[in-house]
């Protein structure tokens, strides 16, 4: 909107908003220091911003960005990165320290070439191992080694502790418990195939 004598001018923004009026001709007052302005009611075409939806998904990924940061820097110091971290992980929880590499893609929070990528380095350094599938040579396993499973042990107090600190430790038992179920169901829904439990035999 274009500036029109004293005529309100609105700016959106994610704060509360504010109109703003303006000398005749000019978007400032007269020694063009500044502008008056008032505040005013919230606009009916900006209702969404209230939607109490948004304020859900936002700190759902505002405490995501802050968990990530907090664990990277202490898996940082035991050489670590988090993505690394976290599929030798899901191979030292999963039966026989195993997993399809299918089931590991789907379960990763990584894109397949990322997941590949991480998965070679982790072989390369003797942390975790390829097996072919006895029956069907088309299926590969990713299998955590015993260095693996060293690391894991030894990462596991300090982030243990990082994790208790920043958010069970926060949490009454029964806020843990309806956390881990509510998350469990948005996650099926986002993630359809990330669920160890569903994932078929093999």
């Amino acid at each position: 909107m274009g500036w029109k004598g004293n005529n309100p001018v609105y700016f959106a923004g994610i704060g509360p908003p504010f109109i703003h009026t303006t000398p005749e001709g000019c978007g400032f007052d007269g020694d063009q220091t500044g502008y008056r302005s008032r505040s005013m009611a919230r606009s009916p075409r900006n209702h969404l911003h209230d939607d109490p939806r948004l304020t859900a998904v936002g700190l759902l990924i505002e405490v995501h960005a802050g968990l990530r940061s907090a664990i990277a820097a202490d898996l940082e110091a035991h050489g670590v990165t988090g993505t690394a971290f976290e599929v030798l992980l899901r191979l030292a929880r999963s039966p026989d320290g195993r997993l399809r590499m299918s089931d590991l893609a789907e379960q990763a929070t990584l894109s397949p070439s990322g997941l590949t990528r991480v998965v070679d380095r982790l072989f390369d350094a003797g942390y975790a191992e390829r097996e072919q599938h006895e029956r069907d040579r088309r299926v590969f396993h990713a299998v955590i080694t015993e260095a693996g499973c060293d690391l894991v042990e030894d990462i596991l107090p300090s982030h243990l502790e990082l994790v208790d600190r920043n958010l069970t430790g926060v949490l009454e038992p029964d806020e843990l418990d309806a956390l881990c179920r509510a998350l469990r169901k948005v996650r099926a829904v986002v993630r359809p195939g990330s669920d160890p439990a569903l994932a078929p035999p093999g």
